[in-house]
């Protein structure tokens, strides 16, 4: 009876740091989201200024 109490303490214990761990990495992602939204925009933005530029250099 010792055995099982200690496993379900144990068990208990692990659900909450994982659950913990969980948290961290998604509050790390969402610390990230301001960053990342702009740049990945601004790539876009950028790839399709230079094909319309290519593409206009293409024509002429």
């Amino acid at each position: 009876m010792g055995t099982s109490s200690a496993s379900t303490i144990l068990d208990a214990l692990h659900k909450t740091s994982v659950a913990a761990n969980f948290n961290l990495a998604l509050s790390e992602v969402l610390g990230l989201l301001p960053v990342v939204i702009p740049v990945t925009i601004g790539f876009i933005a950028v790839r399709k200024g230079l094909a319309f530029l290519f593409k206009s250099m293409h024509k002429a």
